[in-house]
């Protein structure tokens, strides 16, 4: 599973019963393999270490990374913020080099979570991470200086142990973005953390808003997808609604517009089968013949549609179809088609796009990748 930022279908990525392989920048410890961390990034498939059974699900952070291990979680990659559920100092910037005194080169399992109660979810954001238990509550760790871990006022600013969302009721799906979180609960939308943006649709701009916040789209809902500063929500009726930075054109609507309450994103043929949001760019697989939408930020071919100009609306990538796996990263993404082939595009720098060290391109178009052909699932 590729490392960036939170960009997964909600509630995580899930993997069947196939074994993890990560690959991408490893600078923290990211990709659960050691020697990939001293290298600082990797461009082939590398088993993750010390997994023992299937891995159902998982998700990925900014530098973190958490994988569903037999219905239990297990965390890897920085923790400068208690974001893996282990002891931190809070002090290290979002800037500063990995220290392995806190930061977690190999998976370990978090504290906090009750240890009897399988994990069905999970969401990694900026340097936060959310977990789905059974029965429906959403607990969290990380930082919590905007109130991404909705904890309600007077919580502390980090919290390294997981700790639930007493507030919120039975939840079917989960997002985290880079300071703001978002849930389903009971067929309801609620969000809470930073809205610096209006990403939590509630109106307005507030730095923290630690207590999740309902907002009513008219309709049940079915899942949520955070970005960087926006979000995106989609509703039983298949309605697809973004609110937020609008810059790139992240939110569809044919300008570069913020919104601080929810619009809707038109052209995307009904049903909507996965909804995905990557840092400054989106996605959707939609319509019977399950095509794939993209929108927002274009530089660095992570849009798939062979330039890096920006989209302000919905448009096709040409030749996905068929895709029953789909996510998207920071700056590049991943689909899967029903044939079992992965193709990946946008940046390749630090090895995200797996095609070997020796090719670090850039690709602004789909690109077949072999070495996954595996594999179920994928999460950036």
């Amino acid at each position: 599973e590729p490392e960036g930022y939170p960009a997964s279908p909600s509630p995580a990525a899930p993997c069947g019963t196939a074994r993890a392989v990560a690959f991408g920048k490893a600078a923290y410890g990211q990709l659960g393999c050691p020697a990939a961390a001293a290298a600082g990034s990797s461009g082939n498939a590398l088993p993750v270490t010390g997994l023992e059974g299937e891995v159902t699900l998982a998700s990925c952070g900014f530098d973190h990374t958490a994988l569903v291990v037999h219905g239990s979680l297990v965390l890897v990659g920085r923790n400068s913020r208690g974001q893996c559920g282990r002891p931190s100092s809070g002090t290290r910037g979002d800037k500063d080099a990995p220290d392995f005194s806190e930061d977690l080169r190999v998976p370990q399992v978090p504290s906090g979570l009750p240890p009897a109660r399988r994990v069905v979810g999970i969401a990694c954001g900026g340097d936060h991470t959310l977990a789905l238990l059974e029965f429906g509550e959403v607990w969290s760790c990380g930082d919590n200086s905007s109130g991404q871990l909705g904890l309600g006022s007077g919580a502390p600013k980090l919290s390294p142990s997981f700790e639930r969302c007493a507030a919120l009721g039975a939840a079917s799906s989960i997002s985290a973005g880079f300071r703001h979180s978002g849930a389903v609960c009971n067929k309801q939308l609620y969000m809470w953390g930073a809205c610096n943006q209006g990403q939590l649709g509630v109106g307005g701009r507030r730095s923290a808003v630690p207590e999740p916040q309902l907002v009513d789209l008219g309709a049940p809902m079915r899942a949520v997808a955070l970005g960087r500063w926006h979000s995106l929500a989609l509703t039983e009726e298949d309605t697809v609604w973004g609110f937020g930075w609008g810059r790139f054109g992240v939110l569809g609507q044919g300008d570069v517009s913020d919104h601080q309450t929810p619009v809707s994103i038109e052209g995307l043929p009904a049903p909507v089968h996965i909804l995905a949001s990557g840092a400054v760019h989106c996605g959707a697989v939609c319509g019977p013949r399950r095509q794939c939408f993209v929108w927002g930020r274009g530089s660095l071919g992570r849009l798939g549609l062979g330039s890096e100009a920006n989209s302000l609306r919905p448009r096709a990538v040409p030749g996905l179809e068929t895709i029953g796996a789909f996510a998207l990263g920071g700056d590049f993404s991943a689909a899967r088609k029903a044939d079992g082939e992965w193709l990946i595009w946008g940046k390749g720098e630090e090895g995200q796009l797996c095609l070997g060290d020796a090719d670090r391109a850039n690709r602004l178009v789909p690109t077949l990748v072999p070495a996954l052909g595996s594999h179920g699932s994928v999460a950036l």
